[in-house]
């Protein structure tokens, strides 16, 4: 599996011959770079679609969409389109996925129908119920691949594989010896923060938590403004920060914004100062968010954590 960097056909991935390609669903981001509407960073991600490879996409804005299509025709690239809902008609060019009945859409099981089979009650050790749809898009994906060479997936290989996946920053969460928890995730757009709010919000009424604390850094390009207005609400404690690395935004600069979403933001020059005083801060009904970048959680592992919070 080879991820794009940014955007897709200026990326140097693009060199790569792959059995399928696919694009997850698209949101505003890099638009400095990719340009500032769905269907301007829907041309660049379609830059990775080959002559003849099978093509997946889970996007649900529908300009984004037409976009992809058109580019698939143009290269005859089978495209699969990853939609929500439930099998209507035997529809080709279409995957139908949706949520198991749960008492959280956050941690449900996931039902997927593709042209080659049918799933239900697939688990899915991720939390959030973007994971459901990133799953359904991987599944069917590796489907067609294993299909290439004239396999056949195993499905009990497809449950094994999601049960146990896990992502460092991905929604990883722990708890400390008082009892507070911490949730590391390096969201770092409006579109992930949304997604990221809704788990938070459901393990928030799960664990009775009563504040939040968040710890953030960015990095130049991003919109901490459209960030924090996804995020924000319910967080009694801001603490801004900078990573250590070249793209990081200062937080002199984070500060100011971070004012006008939180009562309370304390300015720190690295991940780690702003880390210890949230620690200080922290209390044991409460949630410690470390999020806006992946350099920022990764500055921050749950072993630093633990040995800070003891220090």
């Amino acid at each position: 599996v080879i991820e794009v960097g940014i955007g897709g056909r200026l990326d140097a991935t693009n060199v790569v011959q792959p059995l399928v390609t696919g694009i997850t669903n698209i949101g505003l981001d890099h638009t400095d770079l990719l340009g500032d509407t769905h269907a301007k960073i829907a041309f660049e991600k379609a830059g990775i679609i080959k002559e003849g490879i099978p093509v997946f996409t889970a996007t649900q804005n529908t300009e984004a969409f037409a976009v992809i299509a058109e580019r698939a025709a143009c290269l005859n690239a089978p495209l699969t389109h990853l939609v929500e809902g439930t099998v209507s008609a035997n529809e080709r060019g279409v995957a139908f996925w949706n949520l198991a009945p749960s008492e959280s859409e956050q941690t449900a099981n996931l039902n997927l129908t593709t042209e080659r089979r049918e799933y239900t009650n697939l688990e899915v050790g991720l939390m959030g119920r973007y994971q459901r749809e990133n799953a359904a898009l991987a599944v069917a994906m590796a489907e067609c691949a294993v299909g290439l060479y004239g396999g056949e997936l195993s499905e009990n290989a497809i449950r094994r594989g999601l049960l146990a996946t896990r992502l460092p920053a991905r929604f990883e969460q722990f708890t400390l010896p008082n009892g507070a928890l911490v949730v590391l995730d390096g969201a770092h757009n409006p579109m992930a923060a949304h997604a990221l709010r809704g788990a938070l919000d459901a393990v928030r009424r799960e664990k009775g938590i009563e504040r939040t604390l968040l710890v953030m850094g960015m990095m130049t390009g991003h919109e901490p403004e459209a960030f924090l207005a996804e995020l924000a609400e319910g967080v009694a404690v801001l603490f801004t920060c900078q990573a250590n690395w070249r793209r990081a935004l200062p937080a002199s600069e984070l500060t100011p914004i971070a004012q006008r979403f939180a009562p309370d933001v304390r300015e720190h020059t690295t991940v780690e100062s702003a880390v210890r005083d949230a620690l200080q801060e922290v209390r044991p009904n409460d949630l410690l968010l470390i999020s806006g970048s992946f350099y920022v959680a990764g500055e921050a592992p749950p072993a630093k954590i633990r040995e800070w919070f003891k220090m």
